[in-house]
């Protein structure tokens, strides 16, 4: 009798583990043929903030030259098409009187958007001899000779500062213009605001003092210093965050790894850096500067720049935000369940005909 119901028990089993994973294999093979990859979701962000002529940032957001800057580089990456006239003809019309350009129309002309204006008609083929018609050089030379011809101001310069003479020099660079200015002073004042135990004032210190002085082929001080005061904004040995009581940020984790890749220095755990940079994509397809952000093209752009500098760009093919475990967690709940509610009507049958 024991041997029977025992027989019995098991056949009971067997067909609902057979049935059940049929279930979980159609279930789980209509989730992966119905998802798409994180590359793809990605491509339909970038193509939702497409707006004909110009790219927003965020999704029903007016657009901007800087965003449109973001969004011609990603297109380019990803294979994107978008109409390069248009793009050029809306770059123009924020070039102001002065020639330099505004991120918005209705916004007056700034170093930083000229910057962006710049690298975008250059993306879009435009050479250093064309742009010179456009006079962009005399905006910049005015717009920055406060800062860069009066070596005084280098005693105290500012983040921002740097920051501006920094895209002067890469954007003047571009339109083929020879700069003439205090080198010495500007190089050492740069190296000076670095500590002699190696840190500095501030994250983005570092971060902008080692990309001006890139340009002109020249290190901090203490390099390894350097490297040591960047590694120490590491959060949790995942992504990097400028303040040790923020979480981490995209912005953050490209700016640290391409400065310490700069300098020569290694980035250790790059697959923990990768698991937390795809935790920020969100359902949109975009990613998130940090939890809880709407996603953007700027974080979209520097997470795809960290992928590269990680050498993990093939992340992007993985399909996105899968149900597949808890298919499976759920199936097999349903099979332990059924399991020992057979167990529990067999064993009452066996009573009763005691």
């Amino acid at each position: 009798m024991k041997f029977r119901s025992i027989s019995r028990i098991m056949c009971l089993t067997l067909v609902l583990f057979i049935f059940s994973s049929s279930i979980i294999f159609a279930a789980e093979t209509t989730t992966e043929q119905g998802a798409k990859t994180r590359l793809e979701l990605l491509k339909e962000f970038v193509q939702d903030n497409y707006l004909n002529d110009s790219f927003s940032n965020e999704l029903g957001q007016n657009s901007s030259v800087e965003s449109t800057y973001y969004g011609v580089l990603l297109s380019d990456y990803l294979k994107i098409s978008y109409d390069v006239y248009d793009i050029i003809f809306y770059i123009q019309k924020h070039q102001k009187s002065n020639y330099g350009f505004s991120n918005q129309v209705d916004q007056e002309t700034t170093i930083n958007a000229t910057f962006f204006a710049v690298q975008t008609l250059k993306q879009l083929g435009i050479g250093s001899e064309d742009l010179n018609h456009w006079q962009i050089f005399q905006y910049l030379n005015e717009t920055i000779s406060e800062i860069l011809y009066n070596p005084s101001t280098y005693v105290n310069l500012t983040t921002q500062d740097i920051y501006s003479i920094y895209r002067f020099f890469l954007t003047s660079s571009i339109l083929n213009e020879t700069v003439l200015f205090p080198y010495n002073s500007l190089l050492a004042a740069l190296k000076h605001i670095q500590f002699t135990n190696g840190t500095f004032p501030s994250f983005y210190y570092a971060i902008e003092v080692v990309y001006l002085l890139s340009l002109f082929e020249q290190s901090p001080i203490d390099v390894q210093g350097t490297i040591r005061y960047l590694k120490s904004f590491r959060f949790n040995d995942t992504g990097f965050a400028k303040d040790s009581s923020d979480v981490i940020s995209i912005k953050d984790t490209y700016y640290a790894i391409s400065t310490i890749s700069m300098l020569g220095g290694e980035i250790e755990n790059k697959n923990k850096i990768v698991d937390a940079i795809l935790d920020l994509q969100a359902p949109e397809g975009g990613f998130m500067d940090k939890k809880g952000h709407k996603p953007t093209l700027e974080s979209s752009y520097l997470a795809y720049q960290i992928l590269v500098l990680v050498n993990n760009i093939n992340s992007l093919n993985q399909l996105a935000f899968l149900e597949s475990t808890g298919f499976l967690n759920f199936n097999f709940i349903i099979i332990g369940s059924i399991t020992l509610f057979s167990l529990f009507i067999i064993r009452k049958k066996r009573n009763k005909k005691v």
